[in-house]
C-alpha cells in the first residue's frame, strides 16, 4: 500500500507543479506584452525626442525694424547672422552647441533664415526666443556690444595683465629699453 500511495502523491505533486509552471509562463508572457507596449515603446519615443532635428527659422523680422544699423555692424566687422548665432549660442543651452563641444549647429540659409540642427527641447527655446523680438533684439544688441568691445581691444593693442589676483599688473616695454636685460649688468 505504501507503494501506491507514493505513486499518487508523486502524480498529484507533479500536476500541481505543471499548473504552477503554466501560470508562471502565462504571467511572464502577459508581463512581457504589457512591458513592451508601455515600457519599450515609450523608450523609443523618449529616444526619438533626444535626437537632433533640423529646423529652419526666419530671422528677417528681427532686423526689419531694428535699431542695429549696418554701419554699426560694419564697424564691428561682424554680420547680422553672426550676431544671431552668437546671441543664440550664449543664451540658449550654451553647452549643446558645436562651438562649446556639443553637437548642435547653425548654418545660414540666405540672408534672413538659419538652419538649426538641435534637440527638440532646444528648438522650443529658440522658437520662444525668436517669437519675442524685443528680447531677441536686446540680446543681439548685447552681442554686438561685446563684439565691438573685443574688436576695440584687438585693434588698440592694449597690454594684458596676468589677472587672477596675482598682482602682476601690466608689463609694458618702452621703445628704448633693453628688452633682453635680465636684471644683471648691461
Amino acid at each position: 500500500m505504501d507503494v501506491s500511495k507514493s505513486r499518487t502523491r508523486v502524480f498529484r505533486y507533479s500536476i500541481a507543479t505543471i499548473l504552477l509552471l503554466a501560470a508562471c509562463v502565462a504571467g511572464l508572457l502577459a508581463g512581457y506584452r504589457t512591458g513592451f507596449s508601455n515600457g519599450y515603446s515609450s523608450g523609443i519615443e523618449k529616444r526619438r525626442s533626444e535626437l537632433p532635428i533640423v529646423t529652419i527659422y526666419d530671422i528677417g523680422k528681427l532686423f526689419g525694424e531694428s535699431q542695429l544699423q549696418q554701419s554699426q555692424l560694419d564697424d564691428a566687422g561682424i554680420g547680422r547672422l553672426d550676431l544671431v548665432f552668437m546671441a543664440i549660442e550664449t543664451t540658449i543651452e550654451p553647452g549643446t552647441w558645436e562651438s562649446m563641444g556639443g553637437d548642435g549647429t547653425m548654418r545660414p540659409m540666405g540672408e534672413n533664415a538659419i538652419a538649426v540642427t538641435q534637440r527638440p527641447y532646444v528648438h522650443e527655446q529658440i522658437s520662444d526666443f525668436l517669437n519675442k523680438p524685443d528680447i531677441a533684439r536686446k540680446t543681439i544688441g548685447y552681442a554686438l556690444q561685446e563684439s565691438q568691445r573685443m574688436a576695440a581691444l584687438r585693434t588698440s593693442g592694449q597690454p594684458m595683465g596676468m589677472g587672477m589676483g596675482m598682482g602682476m599688473g601690466t608689463m609694458e616695454v618702452s621703445p628704448g629699453s633693453d628688452q633682453g636685460n635680465d636684471g644683471g649688468e648691461q
